[in-house]
């Protein structure tokens, strides 16, 4: 949570969970088999989704404000039974507003040893 990758409007972001450890940069790790991502809100509805043909894992995608010491999860989601690619993607969807930071985790649905690979896409969608 403390290092994570800057994401914008419209952007994919390919990765791997792998067993790497949290101090390797490369994998925007921060703990044990989950990543995560911020987001700067645009005044705008979001959405993050895993589901893309390259995701290979069952995904859950969680949306949290405040620090990483204090953390407050807005919304989550497993399993986006709108997602034909891969029905164990995930898609969160939240409204974020301007002046607030956006966290964004990806993980494995059962945090285990879980390794594979994703695809994470954010879209702003209708202003607020």
């Amino acid at each position: 949570c403390a290092a994570p990758r800057v994401l914008a409007c419209d952007e994919t972001i390919y990765a791997n969970i792998d067993s790497a450890t949290s101090a390797d940069p490369d994998n925007l790790k921060d703990g044990l088999n989950d990543q995560w991502f911020i987001v700067d809100g645009p005044g705008q509805r979001l959405t993050a989704s895993t589901c893309d043909a390259f995701t290979d894992f069952n995904t859950l995608v969680e949306v949290h404000t405040g620090e990483c010491s204090s953390l407050r999860r807005l919304t989550y989601n497993d399993n986006d039974a709108g997602c034909a690619l891969f029905p164990q993607a995930s898609t969160a969807n939240w409204d974020a507003f301007i002046g607030t930071q956006y966290r964004i985790r990806v993980r494995p649905l059962v945090n285990t040893t879980t390794i594979g690979r994703y695809a994470l896409k954010l879209t702003c969608g209708a202003s607020l």
